[in-house]
C-alpha cells in the first residue's frame, strides 16, 4: 500500500507548458518494489518518467478543461474510472489524480502484483491509499493557493508532512492535526508507555485535561395541510468530541433518549469506537426513575486529537413537530395571507433565534405590505424585496404557544428584471408556496438525546473538567400554502 511518485501542478494560462509544477516527490525504493513485484517483467516496466513528461500527460489527459475535443481523454471508447487514469499510451497506471482548490493532485499507486484486468480496482490497495493520501495533501494547502510557489513555506511544510505520513512513501497516518503536533513539538521522549497507544493519537496532550462533548441536531419538515398528503419530517444529528485529556485514556458514555420518544436509528460510528450497542437497552439503577425510563446505547472510544464526531443518526419516526404551522395565501397582484404558528409543549420555549420568511416568486419586488395584525407583529423586507421576514423573537406566548400573522402584501403590476444572480423557485408559481422557517434551540434536543453526566467514564480513572451542550436548529422547514400545490413524495406501496 504504497504511492511511486507524488506531484502537485497547477494549470496556468498561455503558451506553453501550460502548467507550473509545484511539488515534485518521489521514492526510488518503492519504485524498485514494483519493477520486481509479482508477475511483472522488469524489461517491461516503465520507470517513472520525468516531471515535465507527467506535467503534460496529466494536463491533457486528466484535467477538466473547456478546450476542443482532445481524442486522448475524450474518446468514446476510453473506459472512464476516474480519478484513476492511465498515462503514457496506458503503460503508466494507475495514477490517481484530483483537482481542488485550482491546483491538481496527482500520485502513482503501486502495483504488488500483475493484475491482467485494470477495471477491477479493489484489488489494488495502492488506489484507494493514493486517494487518501492527496486528500489529505490538498486539505494541507488549504483553499488559498494562488500565491503558491515552489519557494513558498506552505510547499516546505509538506516536504516535512510528506516525511512523516508517507516515510519511503507508505502510507502510515495521514491525520493532519497528529503530523503537526508531532512537527511542532517532536515525538515523545522516554520509556515506551505501558498502555498501549492507538496510531491516531500517538502523543499526549500537555495541560489541564479537559472533555468538551456537544450534540447537533437539524430538523427538516415538510407540513402540507393535507389529508392525502401526510407531513413528513426528520431529525439528524451527531455527537461531537474534543478530548484534551491526559495521556492516552479511553472514553466510554451513555447516550439516552426518554422512552416516550422513538428511538435513533441509522447509526454511523468513527472508527476509533471500540465498542458500542447494536440495539438500545432500558437503563436501570440507582438514580433512574421508573416513571420516566429511558432507552440508552453505551459507547467506548479512544479520542483523536483534533474535535470529531463520535456518531451520527438520524430519525425518521417523529412523534411531534417543534412548531406546527398552518399557511393559507390568495391572490395575484395583491396576496391575503393568513399565518398561524403552535409551539409544542414538550419543547423548550426558549430560541437563541426564530424567523419566518415568506418568498414570493415571479411576482417581482414587494411594493408594500399593509393590514398587518396583530400590530405587535415584527415584519420586514428582505433587502431584495422579494421576501417577508417575521421575527417572532425568543418565545411563544406562555400560555397558548400560539402565535398568527395576517397582512396584504402589494406588487408593482409590471415586473422588473431580475438582480444580478437571484434564483426563483420554478415550481413557485401561481398560488404555490410556503412559509419558511428558522430556529435555533440551546440545551434541547428534538429527538430527546441526551447524555448523562454520571455515565461518562475514563479508564484508566482520571480528573478532567467536562463541558457539554446540547443544541437543535431548523434545516429545511417549509409549511406549504394550502391553496396551492406541494412538492411531495410518496414511499412504494408495501408488498402483502
Amino acid at each position: 500500500m504504497s504511492v511511486r511518485g507524488l506531484w502537485v501542478i497547477r494549470k496556468c494560462k498561455g503558451s506553453a507548458p501550460n502548467y507550473e509544477i509545484l511539488f515534485s516527490r518521489r521514492f526510488p525504493s518503492v519504485e524498485r518494489r514494483g519493477r520486481h513485484a509479482k508477475g511483472v517483467n522488469p524489461e517491461k516496466f516503465l520507470p517513472l518518467p520525468e516531471d515535465t513528461v507527467i506535467g503534460d500527460e496529466v494536463v491533457t489527459r486528466c484535467c477538466e478543461t473547456d478546450e476542443q475535443f482532445t481524442e486522448e481523454r475524450d474518446d468514446c471508447a476510453i473506459v472512464n474510472q476516474k480519478p484513476v487514469y492511465s498515462l503514457c499510451s496506458g503503460k503508466l497506471w494507475p495514477v490517481v489524480c484530483i483537482e481542488k482548490n485550482g491546483l491538481v493532485f496527482c500520485a502513482v499507486a503501486l502495483v504488488e502484483s500483475f493484475v491482467d484486468d485494470k477495471s477491477d480496482l479493489l484489488d489494488i490497495p495502492g488506489v484507494p491509499v493514493a486517494l487518501s493520501l492527496l486528500e489529505s495533501v490538498a486539505e494541507l494547502l488549504g483553499p488559498n493557493t494562488e500565491a503558491l510557489s515552489q519557494s513558498n513555506p506552505k510547499i516546505s511544510e509538506l516536504y516535512q508532512y510528506i516525511c512523516v505520513v508517507a516515510p519511503f512513501g507508505t502510507l502510515l497516518d495521514n491525520n493532519i492535526t497528529t503530523t503537526k503536533f508531532l512537527l511542532a513539538n517532536g515525538y515523545p521522549q522516554g520509556p515506551m508507555p505501558r498502555q498501549k497507544v492507538p496510531a491516531w493519537r500517538p502523543v499526549a496532550c500537555k495541560g489541564s485535561s479537559k472533555l468538551i462533548l456537544s450534540i447537533k441536531e437539524q430538523i427538516s419538515t415538510m407540513q402540507y395541510d393535507n389529508s392525502n398528503t401526510p407531513d413528513a419530517g426528520e431529525i439528524s444529528g451527531s455527537i461531537i468530541c474534543k478530548a484534551e485529556l491526559d495521556g492516552c485514556p479511553d472514553v466510554q458514555l451513555i447516550l439516552s433518549v426518554p422512552s416516550g420518544y422513538s428511538p435513533l436509528d441509522n447509526f454511523v460510528i468513527h472508527s476509533c469506537v471500540t465498542s458500542a450497542d447494536t440495539n438500545p437497552i432500558m437503563m436501570q439503577g440507582p438514580g433512574i426513575s421508573m416513571a420516566t425510563p429511558m432507552l440508552s446505547r453505551k459507547f467506548r472510544f479512544s479520542p483523536l486529537l483534533e474535535q470529531f464526531t463520535v456518531c451520527s443518526y438520524t430519525l425518521s419516526d417523529l412523534t411531534f413537530l417543534p412548531i406546527r404551522g398552518f399557511y393559507q395565501m390568495k391572490g395575484d397582484r395583491v396576496l391575503k395571507l393568513l399565518l398561524q404558528l403552535k409551539l409544542d409543549q414538550n419543547v423548550k420555549n426558549s430560541f437563541e433565534k426564530c424567523e419566518i420568511h415568506l418568498p414570493f416568486y415571479h411576482r417581482g419586488p414587494i411594493e408594500k405590505v399593509d393590514n398587518v395584525s396583530p400590530s405587535s407583529v415584527q415584519l420586514s423586507l428582505s433587502p431584495d424585496k422579494y421576501k417577508l421576514i417575521w421575527n417572532i423573537g425568543q418565545k411563544f406566548p406562555t400560555k397558548s404557544l400560539e402565535l398568527f400573522l395576517q397582512a396584504s402584501v402589494h406588487f408593482n403590476e409590471v415586473i422588473p428584471p431580475l438582480p444580478e444572480g437571484f434564483v426563483e423557485d420554478s415550481f413557485c408559481v401561481g398560488l404555490n408556496s410556503y412559509a419558511e422557517v428558522h430556529f435555533k434551540l440551546s440545551d434541547y434536543t428534538c429527538s430527546g438525546c441526551n447524555i448523562d453526566n454520571k455515565s461518562i467514564s475514563l479508564f484508566p480513572p482520571a480528573k478532567y473538567k467536562l463541558i457539554m451542550s446540547r443544541e437543535c436548529q431548523s434545516d429545511v422547514y417549509k409549511i406549504w400554502n394550502s391553496h396551492g400545490d406541494v412538492e411531495c413524495t410518496f414511499p412504494p406501496p408495501k408488498k402483502a
